[in-house]
């Protein structure tokens, strides 16, 4: 699964934290997680699967 984000740093930070719990019947064993620049490139929130 591929997660794209941007946002505030603690809205980010939640949402890498919930990431790693997922939900109850899952088994995460890794999550890479990879910082750049902010470039306002999102205006609408999708799920795609």
């Amino acid at each position: 699964m591929l997660i794209v984000a941007e946002g505030p740093k603690k809205d980010l930070e939640y949402l890498i934290e919930v990431s790693r719990e997922g939900p109850p019947s899952a088994v995460v064993e890794d999550i890479e997680v990879r910082w750049e620049d902010y470039k306002g490139e999102f205006q609408e929130f999708k799920i795609a699967f």
